[in-house]
């Protein structure tokens, strides 16, 4: 029975898949299984004899004859993790079970079961250096990582998130409400409005404000991740949390750039003419009236040429500061550049706005002081109305300014409001969007009045004449010549004449009347434009026509405004220039 038990105690020794050795008590090697032979590398020959020094790494030897000799000493069993060098030197980490041999009451040696933890201790080494790396990120990126376990009730935060809200972490997990009460009372409803998609299991990112502890105000950007179990539930919510405040000012910077003045800091052009757009819309809407008045200042012209910008962008933001404190919010005063402002009035009364304008008038009428000098400036106002006289923002302005104009011309210092039954304006305005287009359309047609010599009666020449045949009526150049001018259509008008003419011309003579010349005025811009000669000289070679037989006129009222007569038209070698007076 002995022999037996003794025989299965060596085979479960040789052929445990763990590897085991046998030393005396003296730490000599006295048996291995082959597990422990592959572990070490080293064959039985090589192991049998030496002692266990052999593979115990040099700092770990005072610790190992400190174990070995407790169990020979206790008769104890003893677990404990070593390292060994293998044959070919590599590192190996291990966890041993050392049970002491006794034998009728003596210690006879050492067992030991191996088992290799090299693969789990370098996992569990890169785990701590991941730990350790997250750990560090976490403790020092500036944002707030934030995770709350909704069955625990833990929450943890990183160090940014005391940096950010001013709140310590113990003060969080004491109110876990904390989160919601710091929220700035003007962001609270739409907060929670977009929290309540947590509970369906989105993802939120949001934008607000909070009040930090220190009373301070912060935006933050929000993104918050719903973790829900199996039943749907939601479990834990993790988030990241980023101050914005910096990116917010800079955007409020930007958008005060681009839709305030940077001299008086009021809404330029583009910001009012949206809220003109906007009144109108809700007036609209609820049958109310907008009042747009248009106010240029009178002879700050004079003050701006003689003193310096300086004193006349001083002179702008007073004159900006005293219109704003006569109505009831900036917002609703524009500078549109220059000496130039506008004003939008909602739901008011002709005798309102009446006494408004007024107020405006006798608070300017008062000295400016700047730089020990009394200056005393006034105002012009126009005045237009929705929907009396215009639907729509664009059309209110104009109407407004050319109201101004008319006040200026009654006298200056005063107001006046759009007079839609005196309009000439509007006429105007519908005469210069239809000119853009009556080129395309062919809407204009020269007519040639006959030029004849009164002693003989012969016809000897024509004088191009260009009305617009405007789809409603005949319109004579005398109206609408000043508007080609003023718009930079009078070049191409201008041009298509002369070719017409010259084109005309060079065909009557083809048919015979040879003598024939054309006379074509010319208005105050087309002399000064710089290439009207090698224009004039382009169209001759082109349509053929003898320039002997091209006559340019020039009004007197023309040649006195224009002060000199370009010198390339009056040397005869190209064109014969005819001085007209009338």
């Amino acid at each position: 029975m002995f022999v037996k038990l003794q025989e299965s105690l060596l085979s479960l020794f040789k052929y445990n898949p763990d590897p085991c050795y046998l030393t005396d008590t003296n730490g000599i090697f006295v048996a291995f299984n082959d597990a422990a032979l592959e572990l070490t590398g080293y064959s039985q020959e090589e192991l049998l004899g030496n002692s266990f020094e052999l593979l115990i790494i040099p700092e770990q030897m005072g610790k190992i004859t400190y174990i070995f000799e407790q169990i020979v000493s206790t008769c104890l069993k003893a677990d404990f993790e070593i390292a060994i060098y293998r044959k070919d030197r590599e590192r190996l980490e291990l966890g041993i079970t050392a049970m002491p041999i006794n034998i009728e009451g003596q210690i006879t040696g050492i067992i030991g079961i191996v088992k290799d933890l090299t693969q789990s201790k370098q996992l569990e080494q890169t785990l701590f250096k991941t730990q350790m790396q997250l750990k560090n990120i976490f403790d020092s990126i500036e944002v707030c990582l934030w995770s709350h376990d909704l069955t625990t009730g833990l929450i943890q935060i990183s160090p940014a998130c005391e940096a950010i809200y001013a709140y310590s972490q113990e003060e969080f997990m004491m109110d876990p409400d904390l989160w919601n009460k710091v929220i700035h009372p003007d962001d609270q409803l739409e907060v929670e409005k977009r929290q309540k998609e947590l509970g369906r299991g989105k993802k939120i990112k949001h934008e607000y404000r909070i009040l930090r502890k220190d009373g301070g105000i912060r935006w933050i950007y929000d993104y918050t991740v719903p973790i829900l179990n199996r039943s749907g539930d939601i479990v834990r919510l993790d988030g990241v949390i980023t101050d914005i405040t910096e990116r917010k000012k800079t955007e409020e910077r930007l958008h005060m750039l681009a839709f305030h003045d940077a001299l008086t800091s009021l809404p330029n052009r583009r910001l009012i003419r949206e809220r003109i757009k906007l009144a109108i819309a809700k007036a609209g809407r609820n049958k109310k009236k907008v009042i747009v008045m248009f106010l240029d200042l009178d002879g700050f012209k004079f003050i701006n040429d003689s003193l310096g910008h300086s004193v006349g962008d001083r002179l702008l933001q007073r004159v900006a500061k005293r219109i704003s404190r006569c109505l009831q919010t900036e917002d609703n005063i524009a500078r549109m550049g220059g000496d130039e402002f506008v004003i939008i009035l909602e739901d008011l009364n002709k005798f309102d706005v009446e006494i408004i304008a007024r107020k405006i008038l006798e608070t300017l009428a008062q000295p400016f002081k700047i730089i020990n000098q009394e200056f005393i400036i006034t105002a012009s106002i126009g005045i237009s109305l929705y929907p009396d006289d215009a639907n729509d923002q664009e059309l209110l302005v104009k109407l407004a300014d050319q109201a101004m104009y008319d006040a200026k011309a009654k006298g200056k210092n005063r107001f006046h409001f759009y007079n839609q039954q005196l309009d000439k304006f509007q006429r105007r305005l519908k005469l210069e969007q239809g000119l853009r287009k009556a080129l395309q359309n062919q809407e204009f047609m020269l007519h040639y009045q006959p030029i004849v010599n009164v002693t003989t009666g012969e016809i000897i020449g024509t004088e191009a004449l260009i009305p617009w045949e405007h789809s409603t009526c005949l319109i004579s150049p005398l109206e609408f010549i000043p508007i080609a001018e003023e718009t930079g259509l009078i070049s191409p008008i201008g041009e298509w004449v002369l070719r017409s003419a010259c084109a005309q011309n060079k065909h009557w003579h083809n048919l015979g009347h040879t003598a024939l010349f054309v006379s074509v005025n010319l208005s105050v811009r087309q002399l000064e434009q710089e290439n009207l000669l090698k224009t004039i000289q382009s169209i001759l070679r082109e349509t053929g026509l003898d320039p002997r037989f091209l006559h340019i006129e020039i009004t007197e009222s023309t040649a006195m405004t224009n002060g000199v007569i370009p010198a390339s038209l009056t040397s005869g070698a190209i064109v014969w220039v005819q001085l007209v007076i009338i």
